[in-house]
């Protein structure tokens, strides 16, 4: 599951302003998580592409092929350093 992280939001917990996709929801063993991906990771790329909003984010992937693997740029927080650290997570796509 997935929501809008939009740049009030991050004024809010006291981040400089930016846009993304909130991940509310991983399921536990999913490649997803393999990759470090967890609830409350933001999303703010698809490969090179900057992703602002969930409707950008399905765009993004509606142009690329099923099962192609894609480079996700994830910002998680990590609370032994007091901050979001970014990296990237490879995955695939798989149909619904």
């Amino acid at each position: 599951n997935i929501a809008d992280f939009t740049p009030d939001a991050a004024r809010t917990n006291g981040l400089s302003p930016f846009s993304g996709v909130f991940v509310v929801e991983v399921r536990r063993g999913s490649t997803a998580a393999r990759q470090g991906v967890f609830p409350q990771s933001i999303i703010t790329h698809v490969g090179d592409a900057p992703i602002a909003n969930t409707r950008e984010l399905l765009e993004a992937l509606d142009r690329y092929p099923e099962s192609l693997p894609l480079r996700f740029t994830v910002l998680t927080w990590e609370s032994d350093l007091g901050e979001l650290v970014s990296r990237f997570a490879l995955l695939e796509i798989q149909p619904n």
